[in-house]
C-alpha cells in the first residue's frame, strides 16, 4: 500500500486514473462479451452510453482526487473514500442501466430485424408465453 504522505496531488490523481481505467476496461470487456456481443452493441446504440459511463467513471474520480488532494489534510482518507464510494455507485448504476437495456430477442418484422431490449418487455407478458421464453437471457 502506498502511503498517502509520500504522494503529491498529480501522482495520486495518476494512480487513481490508472485504477479507474483498469476497472473500466474490465467492466467493458465483460459487458461486451456477455450482454452486447457484436452486432448488438452497435444495433442498440451502445457507443454513446458507453462513452458517458466510462467518461464519468474514469474522468471524474481522478479529477476530484487532483482537486482535493492535500497530504496535510486530516480528512484526506475520508475525502478519498467518499470519492471512491461515489465513483463505485456511478459505475454500479451505469452497469445496471446497460444490463437493463441489453438485447434479449431479435425478431423479424415484415422486412427487417428488430432488436428487443430487456427493459421493454413486461414481466406479465413474459409469464403468458411458452416456458422457454419466460426468462430473459443474459
Amino acid at each position: 500500500m502506498i502511503a498517502l504522505a509520500s504522494l503529491n496531488r498529480w501522482t495520486a490523481a495518476a494512480i487513481h486514473l490508472g485504477i479507474s481505467a483498469l476497472i473500466a476496461i474490465t467492466v467493458v470487456a465483460v459487458m461486451l462479451a456477455l450482454w452486447y456481443p457484436q452486432p448488438y452493441f452497435d444495433a442498440m446504440g451502445g457507443t454513446g452510453l458507453l462513452k458517458i459511463l466510462v467518461g464519468v467513471d474514469v474522468a471524474i474520480g481522478p479529477l476530484l482526487t487532483l482537486i482535493i488532494f492535500d497530504r496535510r489534510k486530516k480528512s484526506l482518507r475520508f475525502d478519498l473514500s467518499v470519492i471512491a464510494f461515489l465513483q463505485i455507485a456511478a459505475l454500479v448504476y451505469g452497469v445496471y442501466i446497460m444490463f437493463e437495456a441489453r438485447s434479449v430477442y431479435t425478431a423479424f418484422v415484415k422486412d427487417r430485424f428488430e432488436v428487443v431490449p430487456a427493459d421493454q418487455l413486461d414481466p406479465a407478458d413474459l409469464a403468458k408465453g411458452p416456458p422457454e421464453y419466460r426468462t430473459l437471457s443474459l
